[in-house]
């Protein structure tokens, strides 16, 4: 291991040799005496608690200290009975301290204790129980610092608690306790059974209701109902339903008349901004389909929407449709070379029609006599942004909408969306829409990265 900084470098090495685990027979000289340690217990006490007994471990019975007052003696001076030290009970001069980890890392817990008069004997505790010995487990005490350690391997989740060492003579004792507290690794699970938590509903709680919301309480509502989904097999797919309420409605998802149970591949929560309950659906499978029910409640009452979701099986056929909707051209392989398209609105190719809806209302109701020859042609004006985009966060995994407010002015304006300032490529995890007459603005990311992380533009 090298250790370097400004000021210089040191180093140090060692060797590590493996003895293969392929015979019984220990053709060594001689067995340490810390072999015994390992021997099976009396029938029913189970393994020997993990503690230094002087004599036993490593570590001699008799202090090192005691033999410096034979040096530099001649022999006529020296007593021919040696004085008896005085007896003092063990005593902690540095407790142990807490200590928080990742999983799967190796602790170290330390403390200085003076071990007294005759020495003291060093027992584990963890929780109030005696610490177990373990292959994991190691504990040794050096003598001239007066340090005591604990070193586990591999730490585990189960290993978190409240770790205390007791050193205990005949003329008393001392202890000194710490917490250990273990961060669980995401990837790995080495808990013994499924946490009930797994086999909860999938809902969205809402915060607690101020006394605003109380006064004026409204119960929910749902604005836009869930729709319909087919979707191919193995893609995502995200459920989304518009309702309202006052205080902010809980919400419930079921599948087929049954609560729907939380899994990695859903995730769910409610959109403020938007009034959107979302449930996002990663990798679909054929378990999946079936019908949706979300319920929104609060203390005003309750409402719920319905929605069916098929699945396209992921295997090549025929596409037996009368045509082929226009935005399946977005999905041809660009020219060689010039990558995706860029994620954009273009009026007359996107779903928006190029002339909006309301230059055909001046016609309804207006005799034929009065209809003018000619069309009045709409005054030119710029596109301009009515209600900004807002800062988001929020957890990984978790579906995105991001919302503006834009008038499209006339003629109608291209959108285009930019990420760090660079133009942002179409993929099937993101879709952008523009609805006309409330003049909104969406850009929806699916099962949200890390790498998606950044700066949206969106330039009309």
């Amino acid at each position: 291991v090298i250790a370097t900084n400004p000021a210089g470098q040191d180093s140090t090495i060692c060797s590590v040799g493996v003895v293969p685990d392929t015979t019984a027979v220990d053709d060594r000289p001689f067995v340490p005496q810390d072999k015994f340690r390992n021997l099976e217990a009396p029938e029913g006490k189970g393994p020997r608690r993990l503690e230094i007994v002087p004599g036993v471990d490593v570590q001699p019975f008799v202090p090192p200290e005691k033999f410096h007052k034979l040096d530099h003696v001649p022999p006529s001076e020296r007593p021919d009975v040696e004085l008896v030290e005085p007896k003092r009970p063990p005593r902690v001069i540095v407790p142990l301290s807490n200590y928080e980890l990742e999983e799967l890392m190796p602790v170290i817990l330390t403390t200085t204790i003076d071990a007294g008069v005759p020495m003291a004997t060093f027992t584990w505790y963890k929780n109030g129980q005696p610490l177990l010995e373990g292959n994991r487990f190691t504990t040794k005490y050096d003598i001239l610092p007066k340090v005591l350690t604990l070193q586990i391997l591999a730490a585990r989740p189960d290993d978190q608690g409240t770790y205390t060492v007791r050193a205990t003579n005949p003329v008393g004792s001392d202890e000194t306790t710490c917490k250990l507290t273990i961060r669980p690794v995401a990837s790995i699970d080495t808990r013994p059974f499924v946490q009930p938590e797994h086999f909860a509903q999938l809902e969205v709680k809402a915060p607690p209701p101020t006394k605003e919301d109380m006064e004026k309480m409204e119960p929910p509502k749902v604005i836009v109902p869930l729709k319909p989904m087919q979707v191919k097999e193995g893609s995502p797919v995200l459920l989304q339903a518009t309702i309202t309420g006052k205080p902010r409605p809980n919400f419930v998802w079921l599948k087929d008349n049954k609560p729907l149970t939380a899994s990695n591949r859903l995730r769910t929560r409610y959109d403020i901004g938007t009034k959107q309950v979302l449930l996002q659906i990663n990798d679909i499978r054929p378990q999946d389909v079936g019908e949706y029910v979300v319920i929104a409640t609060n203390p005003a009452g309750q409402d719920s929407t319905v929605g069916s979701l098929s699945v396209v099986p992921d295997k090549p056929g025929v596409d037996d449709r009368p045509f082929v909707p226009q935005d399946k051209f977005r999905n041809l392989e660009a020219p060689e070379g010039k990558g995706p398209r860029r994620l954009e609105i273009v009026p007359g190719v996107d779903v928006q029609p190029f002339v909006p809806p309301e230059k055909f209302h001046k016609l309804d109701h207006v005799p034929p006599s009065e209809r003018p020859d000619v069309e009045l042609a709409e005054p030119k004006r710029p596109p301009r942004v009515i209600v900004s985009l807002s800062n988001y966060e929020l957890e990984e995994l978790m579906p995105v909408i991001l919302t503006t407010t834009i008038d499209a002015g006339v003629p109608m304006a291209t959108f285009t969306w930019y990420k760090n300032n660079q133009p942002l490529l179409e993929g099937n995890r993101f879709t952008t829409k523009y609805d006309i007459l409330p003049k909104v603005l969406t850009l929806q990311i699916l099962a949200a990265r890390p790498d998606d992380q950044g700066t949206y533009t969106v330039r009309a």
